[in-house]
């Protein structure tokens, strides 16, 4: 702990320095067992910042709490260098770390930072042992050695910085590029989409349209092919020597005035009919063989009113005789049921 009681006493001095040597690794020995390990790390480190901040306080580097394969990882992707500290322990079986980073002399401390190796121009940056640090050394001279680490070394993690900066920026741009082209391929596709419903609403509505139209001929056909027939039920206007008849005065939708005379068991729907089928009193469509549409009904779009105002409705079953206000007479006025008359 000499080593790093000494760094401790370096952190208000240095720290702008230490703050790259992020990582300070006290290595455990290996257990086959990778969660037994872990918790072994977990436990060991804790017991290791406890004993040293009851000896040496609180102020210290932060030490990294995992394995040493992780702490290379990651000091490898945050670009910073990593520390690793050996003590002399005869019983500490950390032989390893010794042989591998070439310990001879206690405290040690390995420096190691992502480089590329001297003389190996021609392969990529890898994690590279840069300094050893042997023995009980002052803080002035550790400050010197970290000071010839940052000026040598840190150009270079500087410089990856910069490089994965632009990788990450060319990526977010990328990205940004391909979120646009998705974004105006989805607008493409959302203006085909309403173009598409557009257009089938348009035939939709045409077909609508059409199918209305044709039914609204039908009807005007049924219409009429049904007032031809029932010229045909329309009895002959009583001569002038019967009796019992009801002379009615009517006041058509054209303004044009029209006498007729209904005998008095005719009935009130006898008198709509004449009324709708006046336009066509003079064609030659009364044959006997005139049949009424199939499957229609017919309805009379107009109104037979009497003053004072006096709706008689299409009765097929009352007589004129029974109606109040038209017999023996009565001036009629014919008003239409629909927006646009015939």
């Amino acid at each position: 702990m000499v080593l790093v009681a000494i760094l401790t006493a370096c952190v208000s001095l240095v720290r702008n320095i230490l703050q790259a040597f992020f990582y300070f690794i006290i290595p455990r020995p290996a257990i086959a067992d990778p969660q037994a390990n872990r918790i072994r790390d977990s436990r060991l480190t804790a017991q290791f910042i406890e004993k040293f901040e009851q000896k040496y306080g609180r102020t210290h580097p932060d030490f990294f709490q995992g394995s040493y394969s992780q702490a290379l990882e990651r000091a490898k992707n945050d670009l910073r260098f990593a520390m690793i500290i050996l003590q002399a322990d005869e019983h500490d079986n950390t032989k390893k770390f010794n042989r591998t980073l070439q310990a001879t002399t206690y405290p040690f401390v390995a420096v190691i930072v992502l480089a590329t190796p001297h003389g190996n121009t021609g392969t990529g940056p890898r994690m590279t042992v840069v300094d050893r640090i042997e023995g009980s050394l002052s803080p002035e001279i550790l400050i010197a050695r970290f000071t010839i680490l940052l000026s040598r070394y840190g150009p270079g993690l500087q410089r990856f910085r910069n490089e994965r900066a632009e990788r990450d920026a060319a990526r977010e741009i990328r990205e940004q590029q391909d979120n646009a082209y998705l974004a105006s391929l989805e607008a493409d596709r959302e203006k085909e989409r309403k173009a598409r419903e557009l257009e089938d609403a348009k035939k939709l509505a045409s077909e609508r349209a059409k199918k209305e139209a044709e039914e609204r001929m039908l009807l005007l056909a049924n219409k009429e092919k049904w007032r031809r027939w029932a010229l045909t039920q329309l009895p002959n206007e009583p001569n002038q020597n019967e009796t019992d008849v009801a002379s009615l005065s009517f006041r058509l939708l054209n303004g044009e005035r029209v006498v007729r005379r209904f005998r008095a068991d005719d009935t009130v729907e006898m008198v709509y009919i004449f009324v709708d089928t006046y336009h066509i009193r003079n064609e030659t469509s009364s044959s006997a063989d005139v049949q009424p549409p199939k499957d229609y009904e017919h309805n009379f779009d107009f109104l037979l009113v009497s003053f004072p105002r006096t709706v008689h409705q299409a009765d097929k079953f009352k007589t004129i005789k029974n109606e109040s206000g038209l017999w023996p007479s009565a001036n009629l006025i014919v008003e239409s049921l629909t927006e646009d008359d015939e």
